[in-house]
């Protein structure tokens, strides 16, 4: 955005084009406008923090991974709210792997919200986070894995594996780091970097 107007305002229509164009600048500004709305919305869900803060993460990707069809979206933060419903709801799927969850939140209504290319999108960041936790030395990999995908406390974590609590949070922030560093090297984009600094 080359406008010299320092209190130059872009429509909300002109982010999108710019976004669609590659300017991270213009992707800033939508980040920042729609960051706490997006997390309030995935809070609303999960009721877990940790949650909503990575389905942030995973829908502001898919906002920038797909940014060329940014200028057909008519409404964008309608869009935005029904791709963060849908990851929360992908979130609780995981969670419900003995059906009780599914039983709560109604199956019927977690089954139609996905759409193809919804579920591509989200194949997609699953891709790159396999990738990145791939990337990680084994005991930082098993850590984070313990921690993100079996949901267990640092606490129960460190009985587990027979390690102090403290290394266990040092695995957990290297291997955050790592992940951050590796996410932001693939899709080229410092201010991802920045987004990706609260990976749960």
């Amino acid at each position: 955005m080359n406008k010299t107007n320092s209190s130059y305002r872009p429509s909300e229509g002109e982010l999108l084009q710019l976004t669609a164009q590659g300017d991270t600048a213009a992707f800033r500004r939508l980040f920042d406008r729609y960051r706490d709305p997006v997390f309030t919305f995935a809070m609303h869900y999960t009721h877990r923090r940790e949650a909503a803060e990575e389905i942030v993460q995973e829908a502001f990707l898919k906002v920038w991974l797909h940014r060329e069809k940014l200028p057909q979206v008519e409404r964008f933060e309608a869009w935005l709210f029904v791709v963060t419903r849908n990851l929360s709801y992908s979130h609780l799927r995981k969670l419900a792997r003995e059906t009780a969850m599914l039983q709560k939140w109604g199956t019927s209504q977690v089954q139609d919200v996905e759409t193809p290319d919804e579920w591509l999108l989200t194949k997609e960041y699953a891709q790159l986070l396999a990738q990145a936790i791939e990337q990680l030395p084994p005991q930082q990999k098993q850590v984070y894995t313990l921690y993100r995908n079996e949901q267990l406390r640092q606490e129960d974590i460190a009985r587990e594996l027979g390690l102090a609590l403290s290394t266990v949070k040092t695995h957990l922030s290297l291997a955050k780091r790592s992940i951050t560093h590796y996410l932001g090297s693939q899709i080229e984009l410092a201010l991802f970097v920045g987004l990706l600094t609260a990976l749960p």
